[in-house]
C-alpha cells in the first residue's frame, strides 16, 4: 500500500467476532479463529506505526468489536 500511495496518513482497521457462549466455553479452535482474525491488526500497526513515526505525523484508528466494551455472554 506505502509503494502504491507513498503515504497513508489515517489507516483505519476494523473487524471483531462474537461467540453465543461464554468465553470459559469457547473451544481452541475459536481461540485461534479470533486471534487471526485480530493479529493483522497488530502488525499493520507496526508497518504503518513505524511509517507515521518516520514522517513524524499520521495516526493508526482501531475499531474493535462491541465485546471490547461490553461483556455479552
Amino acid at each position: 500500500m506505502l509503494s502504491e500511495f507513498g503515504k497513508v496518513d489515517h489507516p483505519c482497521q476494523f473487524s471483531g467476532q462474537d461467540q453465543t457462549h461464554s468465553d470459559v466455553e469457547v473451544s481452541d479452535e475459536e481461540w485461534t479463529d479470533i486471534l487471526n482474525t485480530t493479529s493483522p491488526h497488530a502488525r499493520a500497526c507496526q508497518v504503518f506505526g513505524q511509517h507515521n513515526a518516520e514522517r513524524n505525523y499520521g495516526r493508526i484508528i482501531n475499531i474493535a468489536s462491541l465485546t471490547s466494551f461490553v461483556a455479552l455472554s
